[in-house]
């Protein structure tokens, strides 16, 4: 019988009562130990299956990370506490982003501007909100994105505002935010994504999760992803999901088919995210009957 891998002898096996655990390649085999098997002594520790999630922003939120990370925190004053002290730690002037705030911390969910303003004057600030659904930007950000009170709604988002003089208050709702994040904000350089997709990828290893799939591969994460691959550095297993254009119809089928052929060792760009609406907690759900969300 050939011999194994990898065996790792002493754990406690999750799931079976062997006292040894073969791998060879990518399957489970008997513990046979050969010259060039690496043996592993668990000395009592507990071996489970790798975790798989089923879908994961791996490169967003390795960026956010590396960036202003508001999901571990709780409440506006801890995230405005995050991110005056991120703005004051000397870090190059310009954008400041990240995300990771939730909903619930501010009445109707809607942040506002004013809070940013008073800690964060001068430079723009955008922040995705804990699903990435929204986002809490400053002043600067809305005058560099050229966003008043007489911009309209994009027809995939909506822009809050105030009720009596209609003035953007500071929330941006799905295609409102992903335009500015798309379109105004400097994207990040290949660089930039490797090391965002490495950061998640080290998050994601620590939770005992091996593989997922990614649900928002762009060219430029795609292009991330291959390079990583290519030299061995991602060490998980990735399906990627090719983000469809909702501003473009049939015509980018070839681009995707050709995208699809673009894989690498342990990432496997294999199907495609289609979202032509929202979520329901914004209000930006596609729905067939009105919401009732107790405003009338």
């Amino acid at each position: 019988m050939p011999a194994a891998d990898l065996v790792i002898t002493g754990a406690h096996n999750w799931g079976t009562d062997r006292e040894a655990i073969g791998v060879r390649w990518d399957r489970i085999v008997p513990p046979e130990i050969g010259p060039r098997t690496r043996v592993i002594e668990a000395a009592g520790k507990t071996l489970l299956p790798g975790f798989q999630d089923a879908h994961v922003h791996t490169p967003f939120a390795g960026l956010n990370r590396l960036r202003i990370w508001l999901n571990d925190a709780e409440g506006k004053d801890e995230y405005l506490r995050i991110v005056a002290d991120r703005a004051g730690s000397g870090a190059a002037a310009g954008w400041l982003t990240g995300g990771g705030w939730s909903m619930a911390a501010f009445p109707g969910g809607t942040p506002h501007k004013d809070a940013l303003d008073a800690i964060v004057p001068d430079r723009p600030v955008f922040l995705f909100n804990r699903d990435v659904h929204g986002a809490w930007v400053n002043s600067r950000a809305l005058e560099l994105a050229g966003i008043t009170a007489d911009t309209p709604d994009p027809a995939d988002g909506r822009i809050e505002r105030d009720p009596r003089t209609g003035e953007p208050t500071g929330t941006l709702h799905e295609g409102a935010a992903y335009w500015v994040n798309e379109h105004v904000i400097p994207p990040p350089t290949r660089a930039e994504w490797e090391a965002a997709i490495l950061n998640g990828q080290e998050h994601l290893h620590s939770l005992g999760i091996t593989a997922w799939q990614d649900a928002w591969v762009t060219p430029a994460t795609q292009a991330a992803y291959r390079s990583l691959g290519d030299d061995g550095r991602l060490t998980a297993q990735v399906r990627g999901a090719l983000w469809w254009d909702r501003y473009r119809g049939l015509e980018q089928i070839d681009t995707l088919l050709e995208r699809r052929a673009q894989g690498a060792p342990g990432f496997h760009p294999t199907t495609v995210k289609i979202m032509l609406d929202g979520v329901l907690e914004n209000l930006t759900g596609a729905l067939l009957q009105p919401y009732c969300d107790g405003c009338g």
